[in-house]
């Protein structure tokens, strides 16, 4: 499915069930949810920015190797065990709290790892595992200076690699119900 540099969700839940081909950057808007169920690596190679609702990543290469950014009010889902989903690879900078304040991340379910570089944006941003653990084997950084990031969810958030930085007067939230482990295997 060829897409010329946007898709747009209105309000709704869409599927798309076949690779997308995009070389520039792929901008998704409207409040809805969009559900990437399929292997787009080889045809996704521009950038993907979400600016508004949510992208559902159902599958390991969903978002193919683009880069990703996630406007604040915005989100990327991640629903392990669909798909075969376990594993994503691409870079990510988030914005904000996500959509109603359930995160610029959100785990869905399953045991996820997120293996490319998580960048904050802005101070702020909250990333959230509902269910399972959502892992980062490449850190997390602060574009900022002094960000901000709040961690939540009833499952765990889990920094294997590269740890953590929030500049010199960032802090790190951990609300209620959260779990955050640093440096585990």
């Amino acid at each position: 499915m060829t897409v010329a540099r946007a898709i747009d969700t209105g309000g709704g839940e869409h599927t798309v069930a076949a690779p997308i081909a995009n070389s520039t950057t792929l901008t998704k808007s409207g409040d809805g949810r969009l559900h990437l169920s399929v292997d787009s690596s080889a045809t996704l190679t521009g950038n993907v920015s979400v600016n508004q609702g949510v992208i559902s990543v159902e599958n390991n290469n969903s978002l193919g190797y683009a880069s990703v950014t996630v406007a604040s009010g915005a989100a990327v889902e991640v629903n392990g065990g669909t798909n075969g989903l376990s594993t994503i690879l691409n870079n990510i900078t988030i914005n904000g709290t996500g959509v109603t304040n359930t995160g610029a991340i959100r785990n869905i379910s399953g045991n996820n790892f997120w293996y490319g570089a998580v960048t904050l944006g802005s101070s702020g941003s909250l990333i959230d595992s509902d269910s399972g653990t959502l892992e980062f084997d490449n850190g997390i950084s602060d574009s900022s200076g002094d960000s901000d990031l709040f961690v939540s969810g009833a499952g765990t958030v889990r920094l294997r690699y590269g740890g953590i930085n929030l500049g010199n007067n960032g802090t790190l939230t951990v609300n209620n119900p959260g779990t955050l482990s640093i440096n585990q295997s």
